[in-house]
């Protein structure tokens, strides 16, 4: 077989295999000067969370009820890196950061509205029915910037 013929062959294979956009590391560092950090990180109590899209409900909660974690992320949802690949952390901004955040906070709020309906159903008597308000947060790079300064700093 010619090597022509392995390359037509091989050509519809090569449009598949994708080149992944890495995050811009100064970007990235950039993040680390945000006022919310030190106060966000306070507020879950230090914790380092590289992967928003691993922790549980109950993990990402602490996240979810900060405020300065909440406008942190909003912060780095806002400067629109997309779904860049974060190299370090193995991780997609968008994907495993940011959408892993919004989906799981509006869980959480979502379980709190029913668990504080039901409690009030329960002690009222009687059956009002709760409504979840819609909580776009946009966390995502908490984790990021916090592995990359805790590395830094090591």
């Amino acid at each position: 077989m010619s090597l022509l013929a392995v390359l037509v062959l091989l050509l519809p294979f090569v449009s598949i295999v994708r080149t992944e956009e890495i995050c811009a590391t100064s970007k990235v560092m950039g993040f680390v000067t945000s006022p919310y950090v030190a106060t966000c990180m306070s507020d879950v109590g230090s914790k380092l969370t590289p992967i928003m899209s691993e922790l549980s409900l109950e993990e990402i909660k602490p996240y979810c009820d900060s405020d300065a974690c909440v406008a942190f992320l909003a912060e780095i949802g806002a400067a629109g890196l997309g779904d860049c690949k974060i190299q370090e952390m193995n991780a997609h901004m968008q994907t495993d950061i940011v959408d892993a955040f919004n989906t799981k906070c509006k869980a959480v709020r979502s379980m709190e509205t029913s668990n504080n309906a039901t409690a009030n159903n329960i002690r009222d008597g009687s059956s009002s029915s709760a409504t979840s308000g819609t909580v776009t947060i946009t966390v995502s790079y908490i984790a990021t910037v916090t592995l990359i300064t805790l590395t830094l700093l090591i």
